[in-house]
C-alpha cells in the first residue's frame, strides 16, 4: 500500500503534486501559515557562510556531516528507500540546490522524486568501514545537488554499514536528530503495517524562516557587535610549529576524559549559582586561556543554533552561527563572578545571534581568508547529555550502533567540545596537526579538564603544571 501511495504521488504532474505536498504540510488548523511564495528565494544568513567556505575550498572535507551507523540483522532496502522519498518530499531542504544572482545567494528547492542508495557488498567490515570513509568525502556541488548522499555496504550475512553523508549547509546536529527520529517512524511504520505514518505537519520550511529575517531586523545586532568585540584580540594556543600555506588542513582529534565526579560537580556549581552549565565551562576556558595571553579579557567562538523563529525546530537545515564570546581572563577574578559575568555576556549574544558571521567581521573592520578566522582562534562547545551518544532506531529486528568515520578535510583551529554524559564529562579536541603535535594537545586538554573540575570543586591529584609555552607563539 505504501509502495502504491509513493508511486501514484510520483506519478502526477509536478504542479499537482506540489499541491498535495503543500496542502499535507499545512492544514487549516496550523497556526503558522507558510509564506506563499515561488521554489526560488533568498538563503539563510547561516547559509551563506557555508556557501563562502564551500567556494574558498570546494574539495575540503571539513564542511561535510558523515552519519555512518553498524547494522545487524534484515535491513530492508526498498523500505530504506521509501522512507527516504517519503522525508525528502517533507522537508524541501533535502531537495535543494543553490544559485548566485549577482551579489545575492539564493536557495532552488526541487521536486521530490526517488533516493539513490548506493550499495556494495565487501569481504569484511574494514573493507566497508574503508569504503564508506572514502564516500563520506566526495565532494558535493553546491549549485546542482544533491547536498546529500545514501550508500550501504553489505560485510557479511545481514551485516551492514550504513552512511548517510551532508554538507555541512544542509544539516546541523539538531537536524540530523529530526532526520533520524522521522526515518526511525517511516521505516518502522512501513515494516509493522505497509503504511506511511501520519507524522505532524511541518509549520515551516527553510524558505519561510529566510523571509521573515531582513535586513533591518538585524542591524541593531551589528551595533552591538561592532561595540563588544572592539579591541578583542583573539587568542590562540602556543603551537610546536606556524602554520604554512595550505590548501588543506589536516587534523585529528583526541579524548580526554574529566576527572571523576566533575559532572555532578558542574551541574551542582551551574545550579547554585543560577546559570548554565555552558556558562561554567565557557568561564573555565577563559581562565584556561587567559594563562596564555597577557590581555585582560580573551574571545573565543561557540556554534549555536538559530532556530528560536517559529516552526524552525522540527526542520533539517542549517541553523547554526557562530558567536564571538569575550570575557575576562583574570585568574584572581572570584570563579562565581566570572560565571555570573559569563552567564550575562552570552545572554547578550543570544540576542544578536541572527547577525550572519560575515556582518560581525565587517562590523570589526576585519577580513577574511581562507583559513583565517579574524575573531576568534579556539572554539568551545558544550554538548549537553541528550545531545550525546544518539543512535538511530528503524526497528525492532535490527540492533544499531553509531559509527565514528575517521576525521578528514580541514581543522582551520583548535576546538575543545566538552561531552555531558550525564555522569561523566568528557572533552573531545579537535586540532591542526600541522601546528601540534599530540602530546601538546594532549596537555593542554588535561590542564582544562582539570581546571574546570577544580573551579567546580572537585578534589583531584594535580599533574605538573603546564610548560610555560607563551614564547612559542
Amino acid at each position: 500500500m505504501a509502495t502504491e501511495l509513493m508511486e501514484r504521488l510520483l506519478a502526477l504532474p509536478a504542479d499537482e503534486r506540489r499541491e498535495i505536498l503543500h496542502r499535507s504540510r499545512n492544514p487549516r488548523s496550523e497556526q503558522v501559515a507558510v509564506v506563499e511564495r515561488p521554489n526560488r528565494f533568498r538563503a539563510l544568513p547561516t547559509q551563506q557562510a557555508q556557501w563562502f567556505l564551500w567556494r574558498l575550498a570546494p574539495a575540503n572535507a571539513a564542511h561535510h556531516v558523515p552519519m555512518c551507523h553498524d547494522v545487524r540483522g534484515p535491513l530492508d532496502l526498498k523500505i530504506l528507500g521509501q522512507s527516504l522519498e517519503y522525508v525528502v518530499a517533507r522537508h524541501e531542504m533535502l531537495r535543494t540546490r543553490f544559485d548566485v544572482d549577482g551579489t545575492d545567494l539564493f536557495q532552488v528547492v526541487g521536486e521530490p522524486g526517488p533516493v539513490e542508495i548506493g550499495y556494495d557488498v565487501v569481504g569484511d567490515r574494514a573493507a566497508a568501514f574503508d569504503l564508506l570513509s572514502r564516500q563520506a568525502d566526495l565532494p558535493f556541488d553546491l549549485s546542482s545537488g544533491p547536498l546529500f548522499r545514501v550508500h550501504v555496504c553489505r560485510y557479511a550475512p545481514q551485516r551492514y554499514l550504513l552512511l548517510f553523508a551532508f554538507h555541512h549547509i544542509a544539516i546541523d546536529e539538531h537536524g540530523s536528530a529530526v532526520l533520524e527520529a522521522e526515518l526511525g517512524q517511516v521505516y518502522n511504520a512501513i515494516t509493522a503495517t505497509g503504511e506511511l505514518p501520519a507524522l505532524s505537519p511541518l509549520r515551516a520550511q527553510c524558505g519561510d524562516v529566510a523571509e521573515r529575517i531582513t535586513p533591518e531586523h538585524l542591524d541593531e545586532g551589528v551595533r552591538y557587535w561592532a561595540d563588544a568585540l572592539a579591541g578583542g584580540v583573539p587568542v590562540s594556543l602556543p603551537t610546536d610549529r606556524p602554520a604554512g600555506a595550505r590548501l588543506v588542513l589536516p587534523g585529528a582529534v583526541l579524548r580526554q576524559p574529566f576527572p571523576p565526579g566533575a559532572a555532578e560537580a558542574l551541574r551542582s556549581s551551574a545550579a547554585a549559582g543560577g546559570v548554565t552549565r555552558f556558562a561554567a565551562v565557557a568561564a573555565a576556558f577563559a581562565r584556561f586561556l587567559g594563562r596564555y595571553s597577557e590581555a585582560s579579557d580573551i574571545v573565543f567562538g561557540t556554534p549555536v543554533s538559530c532556530r528560536e523563529q517559529e516552526g524552525a525546530d522540527g526542520l533539517i537545515g542549517y541553523f547554526l552561527n557562530s558567536l564571538p564570546v569575550r570575557l575576562p581572563a583574570d585568574a584572581d577574578l572570584p570563579y562565581g563572578e566570572a560565571v555570573t559575568v559569563a552567564q550575562h555576556t552570552l545572554n547578550q549574544g543570544l540576542r544578536r545571534r541572527d547577525v550572519p558571521f560575515a556582518r560581525m567581521v565587517e562590523a570589526v573592520g576585519g577580513a577574511r581568508g581562507p583559513f583565517d578566522n579574524p575573531l576568534f582562534d579556539t572554539m568551545l562547545t558544550y554538548l549537553p547529555v541528550e545531545s550525546v551518544g544518539r543512535s538511530l532506531s528503524l526497528s525492532n529486528s535490527l540492533v544499531i550502533e553509531s559509527v565514528e568515520l575517521p576525521l578528514s578535510g580541514g581543522v582551520p583551529y583548535v576546538s575543545f567540545t566538552v561531552l555531558d554524559r550525564g555522569d561523566e564529562l568528557e572533552l573531545a579536541v579537535r586540532y591542526p596537526v600541522d601546528q601540534y603535535d599530540e602530546t601538546t594537545m594532549r596537555g593542554y586538554a588535561v590542564e582544562y579538564a582539570e581546571l574546570l573540575a577544580e573551579l567546580c570543586g572537585v578534589q583531584h591529584q594535580t599533574q605538573d603544571p603546564p610548560t610555560d609555552r607563551t614564547e612559542s607563539r
